[in-house]
């Protein structure tokens, strides 16, 4: 059973015996996002599965759901917690594993030529719109509730799209399934110029123009910008989970160097025995 966004302030964390976690590097990251913030809520003893991977797109995260209640089979006391990811991604299961270079624009794994020949954005909305509307139903069906967020509105890569056609009648045919999630958590993080800022810059040895003079400008949310998102769609989150978040923020901000962060990451991850990350199905 889905969740509706207007009953998220009503939501009894502590009922849940498994949580099921899905998404990008929005869901799961080197440090807490939305996915941990709301893990806060839960009993101590509640088994957590967060099968986020970075760069993950949404035909990925529609096979993660599918397999994982392959593998568990959710339950009445379980709780499937999901963000979609942004839509112009090319996931890729090879072999023995999912290659998920992430935005088709940025990314490094498909040559120009590839990009220029298949890379679509009413293609990617044409797929995705599908299966998010086929995940949610999907749900729906299922004996356990869920949380489905967006990270972005359909039309978020508009300005790459230069086809002859709209593709406005795919968002109108899938327009009962868009409009009935929150917000997105674009829509919540964003900066006056239209960007993902979170003011967190740091060192990163692998980045050619990362240096301890010329930082790397990180864009995810960071835990403080997550939380803001969580209040504004509706979540009652209690004082103790507030104050864990702002501490975290506050100690996160204050790392520079991309190694340490991971570290500090690890520890916080590990605080909790029954979270489980990284986690392979096939």
């Amino acid at each position: 059973m889905i969740i509706h966004h207007t009953d998220y302030k009503n939501i009894d964390f502590k009922k849940y015996k498994r949580v099921f976690i899905f998404g990008c590097s929005f869901t799961y990251y080197v440090w807490p996002t939305w996915a941990n913030i709301l893990s806060y809520e839960l009993n101590e003893d509640t088994e957590i599965y967060n099968f986020g991977r970075a760069g993950g797109g949404n035909l990925f995260i529609s096979e993660r759901v599918i397999a994982a209640n392959q593998k568990y089979r959710f339950t009445s006391d379980d709780l499937v917690l999901l963000m979609w990811s942004t839509h112009c991604r090319e996931d890729r299961y090879i072999a023995t594993g999912w290659e998920l270079p992430g935005n088709i624009w940025t990314q490094d794994f498909y040559d120009s030529n590839f990009v220029k020949k298949y890379a679509c954005v009413k293609g990617y909305i044409v797929r995705d719109l599908a299966l998010m509307t086929m995940i949610r139903n999907t749900l729906e069906m299922l004996p356990s509730e869920a949380v489905i967020l967006k990270s972005v509105e359909p039309d978020y890569d508009r300005n790459f799209y230069d086809g002859d056609s709209s593709f406005d009648e795919v968002i109108d045919l899938y327009s009962d399934m868009i409009n009935d999630m929150a917000k997105p958590l674009y829509e919540s993080v964003k900066t006056g110029t239209g960007g993902w800022i979170n003011g967190h810059h740091y060192h990163w040895a692998s980045i050619k123009d990362s240096s301890p003079t010329n930082l790397f400008p990180d864009y995810h949310p960071n835990p403080e910008m997550y939380l803001r998102y969580l209040t504004e769609i509706g979540f009652d989150l209690s004082i103790k989970t507030v104050e864990k978040t702002y501490r975290y923020n506050q100690e996160l901000m204050q790392i520079k160097e991309r190694m340490a962060i991971e570290k500090w990451a690890w520890d916080l991850f590990h605080e909790n025995p029954n979270y489980h990350y990284t986690l392979h199905l096939i």
